[in-house]
């Protein structure tokens, strides 16, 4: 009897737990909400377009990206290439459907080569370069982020290349990203601290991809070295970098060189020496 009454008595209060809990449940819910993240991120692939001429992609990512930041080797499928090419593009804007964009790439070596193989090139109008030729090297492939869509971002591809190679990314959008861009800027040669862009905001996060192109022209493969660095910082004492160079017809190591550096988000090498900035 005494069972049956406490079983009894549960039931009873069962519906006061339950509205209660709803009740608590529909107060918390928008605490809950706004501290759920509203950053939203993809990471993919997207094949070089075939044509000898120009084509164009989509790429479906589920919702409209603010920046999309790509990287590639000169690779078919994932794996070990026997070439050293490579390079970072950037895509940013999060008030106009055609976003800035900047990329840098580099030829660092051909296998079995008696004398090394360098060259680099950036760009100031597309998201991704390449130039995969051996011993004379030209711009080869290139491709422009032509627009960010609700659902993702196309790609204009031009270039005489004809080989599918993979290109990485990493696409980030969402509610918490209020402001992205992307731009360039010049080194200081005195050594000094410098400000660096003209930036209406406060940023988070930042990238930087270089390759000693002072003076060099825009979209133009340049012969004499090759090299490439990638940088980040989140703060003045979380950064890192990382930097890879080598010259041109070189029959030795000495230019052959490769680096990391905390706490610095760009640095270069010159011939094994090393220089921060």
């Amino acid at each position: 009897m005494r069972l049956q009454t406490t079983i009894g008595r549960t039931f009873l209060r069962a519906p006061i737990l339950l509205l209660a809990g709803l009740f608590l449940g529909v107060l918390f819910l928008p605490e809950l909400i706004r501290l759920m993240p509203k950053s939203q991120l993809r990471r993919g692939t997207v094949s070089k377009c075939t044509s000898a001429n120009y084509c164009n992609t989509s790429t479906s990512i589920g919702f409209k990206p603010k920046a999309v930041i790509f990287y590639w080797t000169s690779v078919t499928a994932h794996g070990f290439t026997i070439d050293s090419t490579g390079g970072y593009g950037f895509a940013a804007s999060t008030t106009s459907s055609v976003p800035q964009q900047r990329a840098v790439a580099a030829v660092l070596g051909n296998d079995s080569d008696a004398t090394a193989e360098g060259a680099r090139l950036r760009t100031a109008s597309s998201s991704i370069i390449m130039a995969v030729g051996t011993n004379t090297h030209t711009l080869d492939a290139f491709a422009s982020t032509t627009a960010f869509t609700s659902t993702g971002f196309n790609l204009g591809w031009g270039g005489v290349n004809t080989t599918g190679y993979i290109v990485q990314y990493y696409a980030i959008g969402g509610e918490d990203i209020t402001d992205t861009d992307v731009q360039t800027f010049w080194v200081t040669t005195s050594g000094s601290s410098q400000a660096t862009s003209t930036l209406s905001f406060k940023p988070d996060m930042l990238f930087f991809a270089w390759n000693l192109t002072s003076g060099l022209a825009i979209d133009a493969v340049t012969q004499n070295m090759g090299s490439i660095g990638l940088g980040m910082a989140s703060s003045s004492t979380a950064q890192a970098s990382m930097f890879a160079m080598v010259d041109d017809a070189d029959g030795g190591n000495i230019s052959k060189r490769w680096q990391q550096r905390t706490p610095l988000n760009h640095h270069y090498l010159n011939r094994g020496q090393s220089r921060s900035e």
